[in-house]
């Protein structure tokens, strides 16, 4: 039963709706730092195909850094995200479905974004053909293809299965 009269409902809904209509001076000044930062990323990108991974401090002492890290750290929210789901998914409560929705929505997302961690660990992108051709089963780069590869596949199938009814 809906407790909302009708023209209460279009001013709520208006004003929920709001900042996604409207935008003001704060949110094109957000915008515009975040295209200056994802341009000088790509910058920094660059550069480092151009100079090789010597320019980001990694040495032959020093073969993990950031990268391995922020790959760690982008496997960690998608596990956050499959744990998410399959609780919503045991407990199978009415309200639970777009939250559902959503952890693995994350799941996916964060996934997609950790398996770009080893690629740029490489240092030359052209190398993950080489990957699949002459890689050896002792690395942990080619674990690390497998593993995501497979989690992303079942990840994905979740995510596109219909939700239970």
């Amino acid at each position: 039963m809906d407790t909302v009269s009708g023209g209460r409902r279009e001013d709520l809904e208006r004003t929920a709706l709001r900042p996604l209509v409207r935008t003001g001076k704060g949110y094109w000044l957000v915008v515009g730092t975040l295209l200056v930062v994802f341009c000088w990323g790509v910058f920094a990108y660059i550069i480092q195909l151009r100079d090789g991974l010597f320019v980001t401090g990694m040495r032959d002492r020093i073969s993990w850094g950031l990268y391995i890290s922020l790959f760690v750290f982008f496997i960690g929210i998608s596990h956050a995200g499959t744990l998410i789901s399959a609780i919503l998914r045991m407990v199978q409560a009415q309200w639970r479905t777009p939250a559902t929705r959503m952890a693995e929505f994350i799941t996916v997302v964060a996934l997609s974004v950790g398996a770009l961690m080893p690629i740029i660990d490489m240092g030359h992108p052209d190398r993950l053909l080489n990957m699949f051709i002459h890689g050896r089963w002792e690395s942990p780069l080619v674990w690390d293809i497998l593993a995501i590869t497979t989690y992303l596949t079942g990840s994905v199938i979740y995510l596109v299965s219909p939700p239970d009814p």
